[in-house]
């Protein structure tokens, strides 16, 4: 059992960075959507008329949204996120295991490399979890184990 043990330094970058990077993709993808929501129906809801100074508000919100929305195009952050969240939720249980004594620290870095084309990779985003390869296989019990 590896209880006391540290985490590897790698395991354990990855791990706090995934994690941080997840959140602000995740946080950025709902913030964007409802400004870019909020903004353009302020475009359609208010009258031209009421521009104060001759300020068009109209145009304004309709270019906040347009802008919101451009962002979540390019950017993807739903994308991202999924890769970083489910990389980064292997990689925790793998470590958890190998704490455990479960696995090997060779197969905790082999998850490891498997994650990082998972977190990174925009292709393996929509691959549901038990169809890409992680070297993780389900047991009786219906928990993942490591392959041996």
């Amino acid at each position: 059992m590896n209880a006391n043990a540290v985490t590897p330094a790698e395991v354990e970058l990855r791990l706090v960075t995934w994690k941080r990077w997840w959140r602000v993709f995740v946080h950025s993808h709902y913030l964007l959507g409802i400004i870019g929501v909020l903004s353009s129906t302020l475009a359609a809801a208010v009258p031209k008329e009421i521009a104060p100074g001759g300020l068009n508000l109209v145009s304004l919100f309709a270019v906040i949204s347009a802008c919101c929305f451009a962002i979540m195009g390019f950017v993807a952050p739903d994308k991202r996120y999924m890769g970083l969240v489910r990389a980064w939720r292997v990689l925790d249980v793998a470590n958890a295991r190998w704490k455990r004594g479960l696995i090997s620290e060779a197969q905790l870095l082999d998850i490891l490399e498997r994650c990082e084309t998972l977190a990174t990779e925009p292709a393996s985003h929509d691959i549901p979890m038990e169809k890409l390869d992680l070297g993780i296989v389900a047991s009786h019990g219906g928990a993942d184990q490591p392959r041996r």
